[in-house]
This record gives structure tokens, sequence and C-alpha cells, in this order.
């Protein structure tokens, strides 16, 4: 080989190895982990190049199968994970490279340059590449703080492919009618069908990554309310411990008063002083709600002081079937219930608040109930969702439909009704999650 060809095609192979490196950071947000193998790569290409005679073709397949095959190895992944990460980067790292050969063929053309591939022409279109990534590593590190406004470009992007590709299509389209050939009709109309579902495909993988980065985004956001729930219920937990502690370092005093006054026979301050003490132990009970539910307590315990007094609350029956419900449902349907039941709660007057929870048991299935008074009677639409106006801010409809998602994958059903300014929500459960059914959400209306 030509030493001039032979010192270019390393040159290129070092340049598609930082380029690779870098499209893996950019795409998959993670480093090569054994970037030694790119030199042991070097060596390898090094010593085929000189013991063997490639053409152009030959020599350009041998060192992109070196490159690749450090690729592979070098991605730090499972060996599954590995091999599948590999591919899709070499199709975007290919489409990107073909994209920028065409164009600086047209270029080269329209000067009046000859437009054929060359190791000249493959350098200079890697290197322009490698530019375009740099420029892409340096905007993604700028724009990391404006999310929102990344999303809306990556949105713009999506949009601009689809168009590009429509007229592709459109232009085959075209050609078919001016081109009076069969078997290049024939070839066309199989593009244009193939271009079509690809085109239905990439927009269905996209509309589904949406739907799914949504719900992975609320299920995050959830459980960073449940571990915040979950601190703070610790927190109470340790101050109803001191308090109890403190309870029991002062029951010897007591006693010891308490048989003083029962001994001298005054009744009346023994009455008084017994009062006190059941009153501190009140007290310290009324730290935290207890449903039998750890993380429903931890919820309830979050949400309701501050709103409701401790007698305003009502826990009817024990909760223990709803350990049942993984903690992330649990979390989602009882967090978004008692946040709107404490912002309707709010518009109350003090003395007229009340907070009722439930646990009705049947044989297969048992049902949670909750009410609490409202301002106004709600009204419900179609779907069995309260109606969103100014007047019912604390009823717009937040979190409503995640709870009415996460009680249809657990086949349960949810109802909505209001009666007489008393708002209820009644969840029913089948007793077992394996024998689920598809669930409904009902409203009622008075």
């Amino acid at each position: 080989m030509h030493w001039g060809r032979f010192g270019l095609l390393l040159a290129i192979y070092m340049v598609e190895c930082v380029k690779y490196c870098l499209g893996t950071e950019i795409f998959f947000h993670r480093k090569i982990e054994h970037k030694e193998v790119f030199a042991i790569g070097f060596t390898v290409l090094t010593a085929g190049l000189l013991t063997a005679d490639f053409g152009y073709e030959g020599a350009m397949l041998f060192m992109y199968g070196v490159v690749f095959a450090g690729l592979a190895i070098g991605m730090r992944q499972s060996r599954k994970g590995k091999g599948a990460d590999a591919f899709l980067l070499i199709l975007l790292m290919t489409s990107l490279d073909e994209t920028i050969s065409a164009v600086t063929k047209f270029v080269a053309e329209g000067i009046g340059e000859s437009g054929r591939v060359t190791y000249q022409k493959t350098m200079v279109d890697t290197v322009i590449v490698l530019l375009i990534l740099c420029f892409i590593k340096v905007m993604k590190k700028s724009k990391s703080k404006k999310k929102p406004v990344l999303t809306l470009k990556i949105n713009i992007l999506a949009i601009f492919c689809w168009v590009l590709t429509l007229i592709v299509i459109g232009v085959l389209n075209y050609t078919k009618l001016y081109i009076d050939n069969q078997n290049f009709q024939l070839i066309v109309g199989i593009l244009v069908a193939v271009a079509y579902i690809s085109f239905f495909i990439l927009t269905w993988l996209l509309v589904f990554y949406h739907s799914e980065s949504e719900r992975t985004k609320r299920e995050l956001q959830m459980e960073k309310h449940m571990k915040e729930q979950q601190v703070a219920y610790f927190h109470k937990l340790l101050e109803k411990e001191e308090e109890t502690r403190k309870f029991r370092h002062d029951i010897g005093n007591h006693l010891v008063v308490l048989g003083e006054l029962t001994a001298i026979g005054d009744m009346e301050r023994v009455r008084e002083y017994l009062e006190k003490m059941n009153g501190h132990l009140l007290k310290i009970r009324g730290k935290t709600y207890v449903t039998g539910n750890e993380l429903l307590d931890i919820i309830l315990s979050d949400t309701m002081p501050g709103v409701c007094k401790h007698d305003q609350v009502h826990i009817l029956g024990e909760f223990h079937c709803l350990e049942q419900l993984e903690e992330m449902d649990l979390c989602t349907i009882f967090y978004n219930l008692f946040s709107n039941a404490k912002e309707a709660l709010k518009k109350i007057a003090e003395d007229s608040r009340y907070f009722m929870i439930e646990m009705v048991k049947g044989e297969k299935n048992f049902a949670v109930v909750l009410r609490n008074p409202v301002s106004e009677n709600v009204k419900m639409d179609r779907k069995g969702f309260p109606k969103t106006t100014k007047t019912e801010v604390e009823y717009h409809g937040l979190g409503l439909k995640n709870v009415a998602e996460v009680m249809k994958k657990n086949g349960g059903e949810m109802e909505l009704l209001c009666e007489q300014k008393e708002f209820t929500v009644r969840l029913y459960f089948p007793r077992k999650i394996a024998s689920v059914y598809k669930g409904t959400t009902r409203s009622r209306n008075d």
C-alpha cells in the first residue's frame, strides 16, 4: 500500500475511535470503559495493512471491522446489552456518515470537483462528523439545566424528521409518474411501502416512549413523596418515643405522689392527678394516626395535621388488607386522595371539618370509603371525574386519573359521588390481586 494512503487510513482509524467514544457519551450517557482496546486495534490494523494488499473498499472494510470490534469490547455493559448498544450506535453513526458523505459529494460536484470516493474525501467526511458530535456535546452541556427547552427542541427535531420523510416519500411517488419503466416503478412502490411502514413504526415508538417517560416521571415523583413521608413519619415516631420515654421515667414519681394522696384520703386530688396523666397519654397518642397499615399511617399523619384536629379524623376498621398492594400503588392512591381532601377541608370552617376513612370487608372483596365535607356540591363529568371550575379548584382532577389507573391495574374500581356537600370516594378491591377483573370508574351525583 502507498505510504500516503497508509498514513491517511491510520489517521481515519484514530478519528473514528474518537468519534465512537464521543458518540457513546452523547447517545448512551456513559464512557468506553476499556479504551486500550483501540490501541490494540491500531496495532492489528497496522499489521494487517502491511501484510495484505487491500484496495480502497477492502481497506475501509477491514478498518471499520477493527473499530467495531474494539467498540463492542470496550463498551461498559453486560454481554447482552453491550451488543445491542454497539449495534444501535453503529446504525446512528453510519446514518450520520452517509448523510455527510452525500452532502460533501453534492458540494464537490457543484463546484466542478470530482465526487469520487477517496481516502482524502473519507478523511474530510469523518472530521466533519467528529466536529458535529463535538458541537452536540457542547450544546448538551450548555442545555443540561434547561430541560424544558431541550425537550421542546427535540420535539421540533422529531417533527422536522417526519416532514423530511414525507417529502422523500412524495418525491419517490412523483418520479413514478415521469419514468416509464415498469421495473423502476415496482421498486419505487416497494420502497414507498417500506418507508410508510417505517414511518408508522417510528411514530408509534415515539408515542410509546413519550407515554412511558410520563409514567416513569409520575412514579418517580410519587416515590419521592413516599420517601419524604417515611422520613417525616420516622421523625414523628422518634418524637413519640421520646415523650413515652420521659413518661416512663417519671411514672415512679407519679405513683409515689398518688400513694401519698391516697394515704391522706384526698381522692379529689387523686382524680385530678389521674386526669392529667391520662391527658398526657392522649397527647402522646395524638402524635400519629394508627390504621393498621404503616404506609397509610405515614400518608395520613403527613397530610391531615394542621387541617383537622386529631378527634376530627375518624378511622373505622383495620386496614391490613391494603398490604396486598404494592407500596408505590398504595402511595399513589391515598396520597392523591388525602391531598385532595386536605385542599377541600381548608375551605371549610374549622369546627365543621372532619375526615373519615372506613374499611368495609366482604368475603371476596373489601372496600375503603373516604368522606369529607366540601364548600359546595361537586358535579361529575361523563367519565366520573369532578368537573373543573374556578370555584372547585380543590377537585381540579390532580392525581385522580393516576388513582383510576392504579385501581384498574390492581383489578379495582373507584366510585366518586357528592351528596349534601359531602364528597365520598369508594375504592373496591378484590381480596386477591391474582383474580382481577377490569376496573372502571363510576360516578353518582345528587
